[in-house]
């Protein structure tokens, strides 16, 4: 495993698939280090941003100081793909609301994505209103009953209302830790309705480690949405003691347990997420699970694991669910470990990179030129609050960030309506 400083560097390799790699690893990290933007800045301006739909993709878990606003702003305009342009947006939403009161005007007046836009905005009236903590989860426990009322994805978790109220919850510290904890205990059924996603929303924002057997737990859902906040907030708490429930509940686990549990061990850069995917790996029977585990080595950075690797692709893997010859290349090349085909895997890289590049030219070609950039005018939450009346509970079915996406584009909506 690497630190965040030993990482960083990286960001500005001469291999593309590295400066990735190396992007993923701290977004995985949850890296806060205020260098890492300007970094990603600097390696667009020396290699081009071809790949900046994916060194852009995680960013908005990083820091964005003042000085990255007005450049990363500006590369919105310049970068070709749809994806990058709204990954950067994504990015940029994550300013605080006083650079945003200073940025706003440019942003206005740039092709920053609208709805970003309004998120900032109310990130900016909520913090007008300074509310005190108890107040903020008031307006949480309201906004969740807006929720359960609506019959389609609601507009206010599209504009990150949810988002702007745990994390003014997380600065105040309330609810107390012993009561988010057994608020959680009340939801058994783990139906992800909308509290109950926001509670762990919250857990993890705050990373209430005393909440990890409760998510844990909800690992058994078969509620997408809510496993991927799971993910989510265990991957921000990284604590060991996830790791041994994991390996504690595996034997019993779904495959889509396994599945979200790979996911949360791939991102803790532990020796012990190290030590226990490899034990897993000895007993694990399912050829698609085992793919992903050695999967998730490679994205550790760990050298036993190329080896496991190595040996899965000899014996035959489940490329269906990724190219494990490419996955291996960028952790093998950090880990000074020669592989007896990197040359053959690179050419097949390069290759897969340069028919990826020209489907999302044709994509983004057949995209019809933007049109008059929609109002900003929403109807205040204040007002869609009066509305309710009891809690009602959520009938619609949830999409899961990947699943294909309700409005028909063939993409997974995490990387479309739900980006």
């Amino acid at each position: 495993m690497w630190s965040v400083a030993e990482i960083k560097s990286r960001l500005l390799d001469e291999r593309d698939d590295i400066r990735e790699y190396a992007a993923d690893y701290l977004a995985d990290s949850w890296a806060s280090d205020t260098d890492i933007l300007p970094l990603i800045l600097e390696c667009f301006r020396r290699y081009g941003t071809d790949n900046a739909h994916r060194m852009m993709l995680q960013a908005f878990r990083f820091t964005v100081p003042d000085e990255v606003i007005e450049p990363l702003a500006k590369l919105i305009s310049e970068v070709k793909s749809l994806d990058a342009r709204k990954s950067i947006s994504f990015a940029l939403a994550q300013m605080s609301p006083e650079s945003f009161i200073q940025h706003e005007d440019m942003l206005r007046c740039s092709l920053f994505d609208v709805q970003m836009l309004r998120r900032l905005r109310v990130r900016k009236d909520l913090l007008e209103l300074k509310l005190s903590g108890e107040e903020h989860f008031k307006e949480l426990r309201m906004l969740s009953e807006i929720c359960d009322k609506s019959e389609s994805w609601p507009k206010e978790v599209e504009l990150g209302a949810h988002e702007i109220l745990i994390d003014e919850l997380r600065k105040q510290g309330v609810p107390e830790e012993a009561e988010v904890v057994r608020l959680l205990s009340e939801y058994a059924d783990n139906s992800g309705d909308w509290m109950e996603l926001f509670l762990v929303n919250l857990a993890g924002a705050r990373r209430l480690t005393s909440a990890i057997p409760q998510l844990v737990r909800r690992l058994h859902s078969d509620s997408y949405v809510l496993l991927e906040e799971c993910l989510s907030a265990l991957t921000r708490m990284n604590d060991v003691s996830t790791i041994e429930l994991l390996k504690n509940e595996w034997a019993d686990g779904s495959w889509t347990f396994k599945n979200f549990a790979i996911g949360i061990m791939s991102r803790s850069k532990t020796r012990q997420s190290e030590e226990a995917l490899l034990n897993l790996l000895k007993t694990e029977e399912d050829n698609s699970i085992c793919t992903m585990i050695c999967m998730a080595l490679c994205r550790l950075g760990s050298a036993a694991g190329i080896e496991a690797t190595l040996q899965m692709i000899d014996f035959g893997y489940t490329d269906s669910l990724c190219r494990l010859e490419h996955e291996i290349l960028p952790a093998a090349a950090l880990l000074d470990i020669e592989l007896p085909e990197a040359e053959k895997w690179a050419a097949d890289f390069k290759a897969a990179r340069k028919e990826e590049r020209s489907k999302i030219r044709r994509i983004d070609d057949g995209h019809s030129r933007p049109g008059p950039r929609p109002s900003l005018n929403e109807p205040a939450l204040s007002e869609r609050r009066q509305t309710v009346t009891s809690t009602i509970r959520r009938q619609v079915e949830r999409v899961g960030r990947n699943e294909q996406c309700p409005c028909g584009s063939g993409k997974k909506y995490k990387k479309c309506c739900g980006g």
